[in-house]
């Protein structure tokens, strides 16, 4: 038991206070700068905007000249519904992407011997494991309680993943309140 909360806060806790960290600051970045957007701290409030940013994003895609600023990362966990089953699934998708390309360049003994081997069908190979991984990401309850062993495990982790992805947003939201207002002056 002990042992399964110290591998959830590694495994769970950590990875998602990173991520949504990283992603909800760049959110709170692309908004606008107003006094009130300034002082907001509330996870309610980030959601509505989160929600408002993805109805626009969505409206801008069916426009005839489409092009996203946004980078692959924060376009992904768009995809994926943005918020903590987003952020778990862009988890999900990285693990399991990073894994499989980890296996996939083991399986060469040199660069010669990758460059040989580069052909139509790799490249096929590789794009139908990414859409499988995506699948994957997508489900990731199913992957996460396959992937924890333990006595219900499961319920730690969801606990930790949720924990951190929380933690993540609220420190985003407290970095952007602490950079934009004024030190104090003594």
């Amino acid at each position: 038991m002990l042992l399964s909360f110290f591998y959830a806060i590694f495994g769970a806790f950590l990875p998602l206070l990173a991520i949504s960290f990283m992603l909800a600051h760049w959110f709170v970045k692309m908004q606008p700068d107003t006094a009130d957007n300034a002082q907001q701290t509330s996870t309610r409030v980030f959601k509505a905007q989160l929600a408002d940013f993805n109805k626009a994003e969505k409206r801008r895609k069916k426009q005839k000249h489409y092009v996203s600023d946004l980078n692959p990362v924060q376009a992904k966990w768009l995809i994926f519904g943005g918020n903590f089953y987003g952020v778990v699934a862009l988890y999900t998708y990285l693990l399991v992407e990073l894994a499989d390309l980890a296996k996939f360049f083991r399986e060469f003994t040199s660069v010669s011997d990758f460059i040989n081997r580069i052909n139509l069908g790799m490249l096929i190979d590789q794009l139908i494991q990414a859409l499988m991984n995506f699948i994957t990401a997508i489900t990731w309850p199913k992957y996460w309680i396959e992937t924890i062993e333990g006595h219900n495990a499961e319920f730690i982790w969801l606990g930790m993943a949720y924990l951190g992805y929380l933690a993540g947003i609220k420190a985003a939201l407290y970095y952007r309140v602490r950079q934009e207002s004024p030190p104090d002056v003594e």
